[in-house]
């Protein structure tokens, strides 16, 4: 779909399945509203023209229970900056994979975390005898702050 093109007829062809996938040149980034729509292809964009494009597939829809936002690898503001997909994939040799990671493994992190946090490390007394300078995170700030 360009500027010279008959948008009408386009539209109305792809509301009706006429055609399965429109491509267009920057004339259906903004405004257009199209609940039915399913996937998107992002060219790689900034912040803003990158959230206009994937809120075109935005668009709540009860046949469908899952929209798509594609983008290039490369693009200056992937949409996992402005909101988490449930699922994600990544174009691979043999196809799409989905990186989902594992269901517990943000609790499994930060329990991790919180261990390691407490643990009391001791270094052994011939590392520290022979320790030069204090440990960075034992200095002292000498302006008293």
């Amino acid at each position: 779909m360009t500027a010279s093109t008959n948008r009408e007829k386009q539209l109305a062809d792809f509301e009706a399945g006429k055609i399965k996938v429109l491509i267009n040149m920057a004339i259906l980034t903004e405004g257009f509203d199209c609940p039915t729509l399913k996937t998107v292809f992002c060219r790689p964009s900034g912040k803003g023209c990158t959230i206009q494009m994937a809120g075109r597939v935005l668009r709540k829809c009860p046949s469908h229970s899952y929209k798509q936002v594609v983008q290039c690898r490369k693009t200056p503001h992937p949409m996992l900056k402005t909101a988490m997909a449930a699922e994600q994939y990544i174009w691979s040799q043999t196809g799409w994979r989905s990186i989902q990671a594992n269901r517990q493994l943000d609790a499994i992190t930060q329990n991790s975390r919180d261990i390691i946090s407490r643990t009391n490390v001791q270094l052994p007394k011939l590392v520290s005898a022979n320790r030069s300078r204090p440990l960075r995170w034992r200095r002292r700030n000498t302006d008293g702050i």
